[in-house]
């Protein structure tokens, strides 16, 4: 029996007996189940068990001389093939050897220590003896049965794996059990069957199960003398192998040219108002390039993209991959020091920018319209390197940003993996939307321009705004996008999303961000006919290193998983000794293979943190670097890999990734802070936002701290609230509590008795619902929406509110065009002074309502 004492209702003293009986363990374990028992119709299916002919004969030999070591042997394979899913002493149970020794449908509990030093050998007499103790008990007329011992209680679980033999299967024959194991034999061919409760197991689950248990009894016949912890069984089922996936010799610009001959008149690019064909972008990428390479860019060289979304910043990667130089993006929201960083980090032999003002002159620079001017220079053939051809920087808890190298190499095989399994149509059109700052903006900006299908660049304006999103989408036909889940959220909130996007969208990538079972279920709903991956990876892997098709989620799963690796890719999941954890464990998720980085730029501290020797390296050479993520994952009964947060201080909000290290070094800087703390909260509608502790002598308002960080971080990691404490709480081992300090947030205040109708009553009415999305108490009346926190699906939460309680019809893209309190306020009382939807005597008294009850808050 696996896990039987975990559910046990008897008394201690009872229990503690039973527990001396079977040798004083205390800690057992039981086998996790992939879906929760609800009191489901119970429903069994089976599975055979593989034994190989070597198996055969040896067990066959056995049972010539005593039928006990086969039935201790296979008791012992399934200890071996359980323990790989968990941690703890395990328990199984068999019938008695016969009726007398007990009640028909009796079990004889079989507890053996799990011992990892110990050989395969020494496990199977554990076994032997525990099995032989039990019989011997039994037959004597002991009560050393769990049905004898623990009768007179009432809730019993009973046990969750029963190994039963076709001589004796009274026990079997009640029915009922998670997990059965029948065994038989006639003549010298034994044949054993995996019995497993659909409604608690996976049938690939209850496949690894029953393969697992034939891997090890064929281990424990051939290497008896082998450790169990040098057993590579579980190390295999631990680490995911991505498909082997052969790669092309060509680099990406070299595709790019063999794409431009073919499909000269195609489509490349559409931005704004203009089209431009692959003709027309090759030719101008070679007067960029010729551009790059007369002001001294060369092959190796790295040139800085200071420029807006649009038609020049892509011809200016497709033309440095044509002269062989790394590119780095230099984006406009960041702060002008982390630019300078950025830029003496790399060592930019030159900026290449579309607003010439906002450089510092110290940078060499061109503006890029000059780029478009022929040159005399003539180019050398264009490198066909996979090596390095940029550089993406990241957060990093030491105050400096990282920059991670990537590789042509790494990059093709993701996109090489994407073709593969889903290829483009002639008529599709993919959207770029995201920052070509982030990583992955990768697919969006190569995966079609490389296929020879056309691109769609979206200014950022047309993705904030779910309504004109949708607008947009419809217009250009998008067939392709990708994003993090709050764009997914806009794109089922835009108004009149339905048939035209549900024509005309066919694939959707989300990456960037948890994906949640709700979004997935909204999804569906809306788009049945368009198909939803959920990608995971990083810049160290390049973007993308593992994926899940959403419609595989099992509607009782509570979490989203990542899925399963792409081509040339290897997963591990490793405890803190770089061990692989038993299946479905949790540990540190580390990849190896294809997708890899470089390391970091010049940070080789950083890179042998992070990037270390492969313990599991193949011998071929293969793997050899193995990336530790800092994700906390295990793998599901479902062969899935599941992320469960992180093992640091690093998170990711709303798509970004945020080292808080960083928020606090930032922080920590200013003249008048001590000390600083960051975290992420969740506010009582369940938003999360950025939170900030400091340790200041005086309180320091939010715009202050907001002007002052917004010099040094980009925006997207300045906190939405900030608090101030005179001391930071500190645990026993002199930690900051951080737990403490979460519990001392103030909540919104409750809705003050007030004339809604009122400029001053609408300003107060928004900024404490602002409050309460937002998760803090400071909001001011010109803070912009979208600097507090608070993202497009709680906007419409909000404007549903605001027209229940006003009776003004509000549209999304007012919460963008009056981004304020005071300003949509202003709007309001403007859009019912003309008689747009003027409030009804109901919606009066129910804004009177709320206001008399304000104490229970707006939800209450």
């Amino acid at each position: 029996m696996i896990g039987a004492l975990a559910g046990l209702t008897a008394s201690r003293a009872l229990r503690q007996s039973w527990l001396r009986r079977l040798g004083g363990h205390d800690e057992v374990a039981s086998i996790p189940t992939d879906y929760r028992e609800n009191g489901r119709q119970i429903s069994i299916a089976e599975l055979e068990i593989p034994f190989s002919d070597a198996c055969q004969r040896r067990l066959a030999l056995a049972r010539a001389v005593d039928p006990s070591p086969v039935e201790s042997l296979l008791a012992t394979a399934i200890i071996l093939a359980v323990q790989a899913r968990l941690s703890g002493t395990i328990v199984i149970g068999v019938p008695p050897l016969s009726e007398k020794a007990g009640v028909a449908g009796d079990v004889l509990p079989i507890l053996v220590p799990f011992e990892p030093d110990q050989t395969f050998e020494a496990t199977w007499q554990a076994t032997y003896r525990a099995l032989m103790g039990a019989y011997a008990r039994a037959n004597a007329g002991s009560q050393g049965s769990l049905k004898q011992m623990l009768a007179a209680e009432t809730q019993i679980r009973r046990v969750d794996l029963l190994l039963a033999f076709d001589d004796r299967c009274a026990a079997a024959n009640e029915g009922g059990w998670p997990l059965e194991v029948r065994v038989s034999w006639q003549g010298e061919r034994h044949s054993a069957t995996l019995l497993y409760r659909t409604d608690l197991f996976a049938r690939s689950t209850a496949a690894d199960l029953s393969r697992d248990i034939g891997v090890a009894l064929d281990r424990l016949l051939r290497f008896p003398h082998v450790r169990v912890r040098d057993n590579e069984f579980a190390a295999f089922e631990a680490a995911l192998l991505g498909e082997p996936l052969s790669l092309e010799s060509r680099g990406i610009f070299e595709r790019f040219s063999d794409v431009a001959r073919q499909r000269p008149d195609a489509c490349a690019l559409v931005y704004q108002d203009e089209k431009v064909t692959y003709r027309q972008f090759s030719d101008r990428a070679d007067l960029f390039a010729a551009g790059l390479a007369s002001r001294g860019v060369d092959e190796g060289a790295t040139v800085a993209l200071h420029l807006r979304p649009g038609l020049d910043l892509i011809t200016c990667v497709i033309a440095a991959h044509r002269i062989g130089a790394v590119y780095v993006m230099l984006p406009f929201d960041y702060p002008a020091l982390r630019l300078n960083e950025i830029v003496a980090d790399t060592r930019a032999a030159l900026v290449v920018t579309d607003s010439p003002g906002s450089v510092p002159d110290i940078w060499p620079t061109v503006v890029s319209s000059e780029l478009a001017r022929p040159q005399q220079r003539h180019l050398a053939p264009a490198s066909k390197s996979q090596g390095r051809f940029s550089v993406f920087y990241t957060s990093s808890s030491t105050g400096r940003a990282k920059g991670v190298v990537l590789l042509e190499s790494a990059l093709l095989n993701r996109l090489s993996w994407m073709w593969k399994h889903f290829p483009f149509a002639a008529d599709d059109k993919i959207l770029l939307q995201k920052s070509p700052a982030v990583v992955g903006a990768l697919w969006e900006l190569y995966g079609g321009l490389l296929a020879g299908i056309c691109t769609v660049i979206a200014d950022p304006q047309d993705i904030t705004d779910p309504d004109r999103f949708a607008a947009f989408v419809r217009k250009h036909q998008i067939t392709r996008i990708a994003g993090s889940p709050p764009v997914l959220e806009n794109l089922l909130i835009g108004d009149g999303a339905g048939n035209g996007m549900k024509s005309s969208l066919r694939i959707v990538y989300s990456s960037a961000d948890a994906l949640t079972p709700q979004l997935v279920q909204q999804w569906h709903q809306k788009f049945p006919r368009t198909q939803l991956l959920n990608l995971y990876g990083s810049t160290e892997c390049s973007s993308n290193a593992t994926w899940f098709d959403s419609m595989d989620l099992h509607p009782h799963q509570d979490r989203v998983p990542i899925g399963k690796p792409i081509a040339n890719v290897r997963l591990y999941i490793l405890n803190h000794d770089l061990a692989v954890v038993p299946l479905g464990g949790i540990g540190e998720l580390c990849v190896s293979g294809a997708c890899l980085a470089d390391g970091y730029l010049d940070r080789d501290s950083s890179s042998q943190d992070k990037f270390i020797d492969n313990p599991f390296a193949a011998a071929d050479g293969r793997h050899r670097v193995l990336y530790r993520t800092g994700d906390r994952a295990r793998m599901n009964g479902h062969g899935h890999v599941e992320l469960l947060g992180r093992m640091d201080h690093m998170i990711k909000l709303r798509g970004f990734r945020i080292a808080l290290g960083d928020v606090e070094f930032a922080l920590k800087a200013h003249p008048k802070i001590r000390d600083a703390i960051a975290f992420v909260t969740e506010s009582s509608v369940r938003r999360r936002a950025l939170h900030a502790f400091y340790c200041a002598d005086e309180p320091l308002s939010r715009g202050v701290l907001r002007a002052y960080l917004s010099a040094r971080i980009p925006r997207f990691m300045i906190p939405s609230a900030f608090s101030r404490l005179d001391e930071f709480p500190m645990t026993k081992s002199g930690k900051v509590d951080r737990r403490a300090l979460s519990a001392v947030i103030a909540h919104p205040a409750a809705m003050p008795n007030m004339d809604f109708r009122s400029q001053q009553g609408l300003e107060q009415l928004i900024r404490l619902l602002w409050q309460e999305y937002s998760g803090t108490d400071d909001v001011e009346l010109d803070d912009r929406i979208m600097d507090v926190g608070i993202d497009s699906l709680a906007i419409v939460d909000i404007r549903g509110q605001l027209q229940r309680m006003t009776g003004c019809k509000l549209e999304l893209s007012d919460f963008f065009q009056f981004p304020t309190p005071r300003t949509l306020a202003a709007r309001i009382l403007n859009g019912v002074d003309e008689g747009a939807s003027v409030a009804s005597a109901r919606s009066r008294a129910a804004m009177r309502r709320v206001a008399r009850n304000g104490e229970r808050g707006l939800h209450g």
